[in-house]
């Protein structure tokens, strides 16, 4: 009996011995940005450290994050790092064994060999490369959301972990800011006007990256940053919407960030270089820069310069508007801008979906980035003044109104003024109610005017209009004349012999609709206010005019 008790104390103290053995680390995190509306955003690292000697025991040791799924694996980027001279080596006693996408986040599973007696402080495990789809996290993760990492242990009692055994990887934030659109306009009747300007940010310092040659063959940058199975760089895509015919954009080839040195490949600067995929109405650009490490302590922004529009015919460097002669088509491009490039098909859709593997052609990084916009871009405006006479009377034998229009392009203010001298017709629009007394939808008249000179004044009367004195006529007017910087009065007359004058008023000028894009009370302004922190519109910028007010376009 003696000897079954000796026994089973040598086997109890052999347990124990066991049970002791184990190593305890200590966990430590490298939080980074990570673009919210990101696919395959590089999370930070998380480090165990042995704090005792151990010996290890047979494990596997689990990294966990948590509401976060993987895009890559082992093969595919993951890495798992020792320190120098460690008594881990990866391949032989420590692997990573797998890499999994659970319903609670992705697991990267390391296997510990047993009997390895680790140096306290100095071995350690590390993971690095972790590729997530943020933009899972509730959709499309609210910014300044954290990302955590856990450890945990098979057996339970095989390896420990100090408290906390979690930390932050990754925190969210907006990749991209617009910060300014400036519409550009363009006058048919001088063939110049305003140009649009573009300025975009990125949203942290470090969002954008040059992982590998662009697609116009810049080499990749001096002190770039791991790959991690990256395929991409970050790129911009601005897409053109609601070109009137006969208008064109032209891109720049580059746009120069707002750094210090110029971009120099290998040395110094960033910028964005037009993309060979692009279209006439769907552009990108590719970012690349001169130092990695120089380009991620700055929050780079990059300004679309223009320079004054004229026809197709004249070539620029920059950014522009370029008209045809002649079109009579009119209206106001609108932009949105996004990262690219976008989720593509086949992309993951789930949170369990199997990381990615080398063989994959889904290119990396990847955004399902909401567009910004649309902004109004430029305008192809005519040379127009509209003119409203709210009121105008002829009853034979009563009443007569005269209207009077003055084509003021000539003025005191330089040779072309402010949009040139200009000279055209005015089309009046009548609408006849007839019977005020009872009124009825209106009836539609419609009279040209003859050629108004700049400088000069075309004054004619109900009366000598024969197709708004063929009966009776109360009503109001809308003269759409053919040259800018057009004003008006209107009198109303009793009829011969007495002529008195009843009344008389200045005419109201109605903000051009092609420019505001219709005629409202209350209309969108042109741009929108910006939320520099998300880089989305405030709310729509909105500037509400009076009827009297309506001279104010002018």
């Amino acid at each position: 009996m003696k000897r079954y008790l000796v026994l089973a104390s040598v086997f109890l103290l052999l347990g124990t011995s066991q049970a002791l053995a184990q190593v305890t680390y200590n966990v430590t995190t490298v939080p980074t940005f990570v673009i919210n509306t990101g696919r395959a955003e590089v999370l930070g690292g998380i480090r165990i450290t042995a704090s005792n000697t151990g010996p290890t025991v047979a494990s596997t040791i689990q990294y966990l994050y948590p509401g976060i799924s993987c895009d890559n694996n082992a093969s595919d980027g993951i890495t798992l790092t020792v320190d120098a001279g460690s008594v881990f080596i990866p391949g032989t006693n420590v692997n990573i064994q797998s890499v999994t996408n659970t319903t609670a986040g992705c697991v990267v599973a390391v296997t510990v060999a047993t009997g390895l007696t680790t140096v306290v402080g100095t071995s350690y495990l590390e993971i690095d490369g972790v590729r997530g789809r943020v933009d899972f996290l509730g959709g499309i993760s609210i910014v300044g959301t954290n990302i955590n990492g856990s450890l945990s242990a098979t057996p339970s009692n095989s390896s420990l972990f100090t408290v906390p055994n979690t930390g932050v990887v990754g925190i969210t934030a907006v990749g991209l800011v617009v910060l300014s659109t400036t519409p550009g306009v363009v006058l048919q009747c001088v063939g110049t006007g305003s140009n649009p300007v573009l300025v975009l940010q990125e949203g942290f310092n470090g969002a954008f990256v040059q992982h590998v040659i662009s697609p116009n063959a810049t080499a990749i940058p001096l002190n770039s940053r791991p790959v991690y199975g990256g395929l991409n760089n970050t790129r911009i895509h601005i897409n053109v919407q609601s070109l009137p015919a006969g208008m064109t954009l032209t891109w720049p080839a580059d746009v120069q960030s707002n750094l210090a040195a110029a971009f120099v490949a290998g040395t110094s600067g960033s910028r964005l270089e037009y993309d060979s995929v692009s279209t006439a109405t769907d552009i990108v650009y590719d970012y690349v820069c001169g130092d990695q490490a120089v380009c991620d302590i700055n929050t780079e922004t990059f300004y679309f310069n223009t320079t004054t529009a004229s026809t197709n015919a004249n070539p620029w460097a920059d950014a522009h508007i370029g008209l045809s002669d002649g079109t009579t088509v009119y209206g106001t491009a609108t932009i949105t801008v996004n990262l690219y490039p976008p989720l593509v098909s086949g992309d993951a859709t789930s949170i369990t979906t199997v990381p990615n593997t080398p063989s994959s052609a889904v290119a990396k990084p990847r955004f399902n980035d909401p567009p910004r916009g649309p902004y109004s871009f430029a305008t192809n405006a005519p040379c127009r003044t509209d003119l409203l006479f709210p009121w105008v009377a002829f009853l034979s034998g009563s009443y007569d109104t005269g209207i009077a229009i003055a084509n003021t392009s000539t003025d005191p203010f330089g040779a072309v003024g402010a949009g040139g001298t200009q000279v055209g017709t005015c089309q009046l629009n009548a609408y006849n109610e007839a019977d005020v007394s009872a009124p009825v939808a209106s009836t539609l008249i419609q009279y040209t005017t003859p050629s108004v000179p700049s400088g000069g004044t075309w004054a004619n009367s109900l009366s000598g209009i024969p197709t708004l004195s063929s009966g009776t006529f109360l009503g109001y007017v809308i003269a759409v004349c053919n040259f800018q910087y057009g004003h008006g009065v209107a009198q109303i007359t009793q009829a011969l012999p007495s002529g008195d004058t009843i009344f008389g008023y200045v005419a109201l000028i109605i903000p051009d609709p092609n420019i505001i894009g219709a005629r409202n009370a209350c209309y969108p302004g042109i741009g929108s206010a910006l939320d520099g922190a998300t880089g989305f519109p405030f709310g729509s910028s909105t500037v509400c005019v009076q009827q009297a007010g309506e001279g104010l376009s002018q």
